[in-house]
C-alpha cells in the first residue's frame, strides 16, 4: 500500500467559542436555500458550515462572523447549485448578481441566492471601509465569472480534461480565493490598504495560500466528485495525465501542496520592511496561516467528502 505524504501545518488548528451561534445561523439559512432546492439543502447540511466558519476564522467576533459564515454557505450554495444548471441558466442565475462588481446599491428581490449575498454585505458594512467592500465585491465577481468559464469549458468539451496548468488557473477564480482573503483580512482585524493589497509580497503570499487550500479542497473531494463524474480536480487532472491510480494522484498533488508550503516559508522569512503598516501585514498572515489549518481540519471531518484514501 503506498504510503501518502503529510499533508499538516506545523500551526495548530483553533475553533471559535462561538460556534453554538454559527450553527443556528445554518439551520436559519438552510430554510431559504431548501426553497431553492430540496436537493440543495441535503448536501448543504453534510458540510457542517459552522464548524468551516469557526475554524477557518477563529478569532473574529461574533458580530462579524455572522456575516463571513453566511457568505461561506454561500459559497458552498452557489457552487453545488451551478452543477445543476446548464451554462444558460447559471448566466440567468447570476445575472442579478452582476452589480455586486459596482458600488452600487443591490435590491434585495426575491432570488434566495441574491438575498443571502445582499445580506452578507448589509452585515458586513459596518466592519470595513467603503473601498473593501468594492473590491469584495469585484472578488465574488471574479468567482461567479470563473464558474461560468468552467461551466462553458466542460458544456463545450465533454469529459475532457484541462491541462494542471490551465485547471490552476482557471481554480484561482472557481475557489473564490480572492474574496476567501477578503474575509480573512476581516478576520485578522488588519485593514489593508491599497498600498498593501498592490504589493508583489501580499499578491504572492495570497495566491500561494490560494493554492494550498483548493489543493486540500480537491485531495478531499476526489472520490466524491469522481463518483459524480466531474473532471475538474486537479487529483483526477493528475490521474488523467499521468495514467495513474488515485492514491499515487493524490500523493502528487500533496507533494505539490507540499512545494506551495515551502514557498510559503521562504515568502515569509524575505517579507520587505513595511513600517507602520508591519502591524497589520503581520496580523494578516498570521490570520492566512489559521484559516489554512482550519481549513485542513474541516476536510477531515466534514460528512460533504469521503476518505481521502478508501472508496468510502
Amino acid at each position: 500500500m503506498l504510503i501518502l505524504p503529510e499533508l499538516n501545518y506545523p500551526f495548530g488548528y483553533t475553533v471559535s467559542p462561538y460556534l453554538k451561534q454559527l450553527e443556528k445561523l445554518d439551520e436559519d439559512c438552510m430554510l431559504e436555500y431548501d426553497l431553492l432546492s430540496e436537493n440543495l439543502g441535503i448536501k448543504l447540511r453534510k458540510v457542517n458550515n459552522a464548524l468551516c466558519s469557526a475554524t477557518a476564522y477563529p478569532g473574529a467576533s461574533i458580530s462579524r462572523l455572522i456575516g463571513m459564515s453566511r457568505w461561506n454557505l454561500f459559497i458552498f450554495a452557489l457552487d453545488d447549485y451551478a452543477n445543476s444548471l446548464t451554462l444558460d441558466q447559471l448566466m440567468d442565475c447570476c445575472s442579478g448578481m452582476w452589480k455586486l462588481g459596482s458600488a452600487a446599491e443591490v435590491s434585495y428581490n426575491e432570488n434566495v441566492l441574491s438575498r443571502q449575498i445582499v445580506t452578507v454585505f448589509k452585515e458586513l458594512s459596518p466592519f470595513v471601509p467603503a473601498y473593501w467592500i468594492d473590491r469584495f465585491k469585484q472578488h465574488n465577481v471574479y468567482f461567479w465569472e470563473g464558474l461560468l468559464m468552467e461551466k462553458y469549458f466542460e458544456q463545450k468539451n465533454p469529459g475532457k480534461y484541462l491541462s494542471l496548468n490551465e485547471y490552476m488557473f482557471l481554480r484561482l477564480k472557481t475557489f473564490a480565493g480572492e474574496a476567501t482573503c477578503d474575509v480573512v483580512e476581516l478576520s485578522s482585524g488588519a485593514d489593508l490598504p491599497v498600498e498593501l493589497v498592490l504589493h508583489p509580497f501580499i499578491i504572492s503570499i495570497k495566491r500561494i495560500t490560494i493554492h494550498m487550500l483548493s489543493i486540500v479542497n480537491d485531495i478531499y473531494s476526489a472520490r466524491k466528485e469522481q463518483k459524480d463524474r466531474e473532471v475538474m480536480n486537479i487529483v483526477l487532472i493528475i490521474m488523467h495525465d499521468q495514467s495513474c491510480d488515485m492514491e499515487v494522484a493524490i500523493a502528487k498533488a500533496i507533494d505539490l501542496h507540499n512545494n506551495y508550503l515551502s514557498e510559503f516559508f521562504e515568502l515569509k522569512a524575505k517579507m520587505p520592511d513595511f513600517g507602520e503598516l508591519q502591524v497589520n501585514v503581520d496580523r494578516f498572515i498570521a490570520a492566512l496561516e489559521l484559516i489554512l489549518s482550519g481549513f485542513l481540519h474541516w476536510s477531515s471531518v466534514t460528512r460533504r467528502y469521503r476518505n481521502i484514501t478508501t472508496a468510502e
